[in-house]
């Protein structure tokens, strides 16, 4: 076979890839300008691989499920360099260089606000109900870093915690924060709602409702996002308890029900969350919904 013959058979055969379906991510990226994002960072080049290289393999090893950096090293090259402009993948060490330098000399907060004003500005994420929560990820790094009780390892590890925004009109992220394993969520929910109406400054919308679990249960926080003038949303401690007290409650008292079609990552169809509990008593403050039906966000 000569080499044209072997070239035109290649051709022909098309290139064979398990990875071909993030193609459809592309568009997307485009869209919401994530490759001048990149370029924003100015960031110096090291070797043969661009600045998009890095990120998409960034990106791309976490949409197929690779999600810790040593893992890029085991991606078939051959099939993952069709979501790249190179032929190969950048190895671990090589991302872990870039990762230092951001690290190291550039401003990763205001790069991480401007990327999410503009998805804002954009209209990609609505941002007047959000869902607030928050992820224990064990670290085996060997810095000093404190100890925690994780809850489904039922043992202490080192770990750190991830605090995240939903939007819960678009089912987006919105904001996130890393803290200290110590770091509980009535701590970090008021500095999250106001770095969300900061991503929202832009626009002329506001974060309207908070949507949280009872990790966040607290009197204080309540009568805080109170005098934000926001709605919010939270479990009760002790359900069965509290609906037997509503029941006593003149229906004069209520605030008036809404509905809210509310999407969240991981479930294929919405929910609609009749909201008929969110109630005021003249003596004591109860935030509850009979009829919540929403699942947990997956991380």
């Amino acid at each position: 076979m000569t080499t044209k013959e072997s070239f035109e058979h290649e051709c022909k055969k098309g290139i064979t890839s398990r990875y071909a379906l993030g193609l459809i991510h592309k568009p997307y990226l485009e869209i919401v300008e994530y490759y001048k994002l990149i370029e924003s960072l100015n960031l110096k080049k090291k070797g043969k691989y661009t600045h998009s290289d890095i990120f998409n393999t960034l990106y791309f090893s976490s949409v197929f499920g690779y999600n810790r950096i040593f893992h890029i090293d085991s991606i078939p090259q051959d099939e993952f360099s069709i979501l790249l402009e190179n032929a190969n993948t950048p190895s671990q060490r090589c991302i872990q260089y870039y990762l230092d330098e951001i690290v190291k000399e550039k401003d990763v907060e205001k790069f991480k606000m401007d990327t999410f004003k503009l998805f804002a500005e954009k209209g990609l994420i609505d941002g007047r109900i959000i869902y607030i929560d928050s992820h224990t990820c064990e670290s085996f790094s060997d810095k000093n870093i404190g100890v925690f009780m994780h809850g489904t390892k039922n043992k202490l590890v080192k770990c750190f915690k991830v605090h995240y925004v939903l939007d819960a009109i678009k089912n987006r992220p919105m904001m996130f924060k890393f803290t200290d394993s110590k770091e509980d969520m009535p701590e970090i929910i008021m500095p999250l709602i106001k770095k969300s109406d900061e991503v929202l400054s832009g626009t002329d919308r506001k974060v309207e409702m908070v949507i949280f679990d009872r990790k966040a249960y607290s009197i204080p926080l309540f009568k805080e996002i109170n005098k934000e003038n926001k709605i919010f949303l939270c479990w009760s401690k002790d359900l069965n308890t509290t609906n037997k007290e509503l029941d006593t409650v003149p229906g004069e008292l209520f605030i008036n029900p809404i509905k809210i079609n509310l999407s969240f990552i991981g479930e294929s169809s919405n929910s609609l969350i009749l909201i008929q509990n969110f109630f005021l008593l003249r003596r004591r403050l109860y935030f509850t919904a009979r009829f919540l039906a929403f699942f947990p966000f997956r991380v």
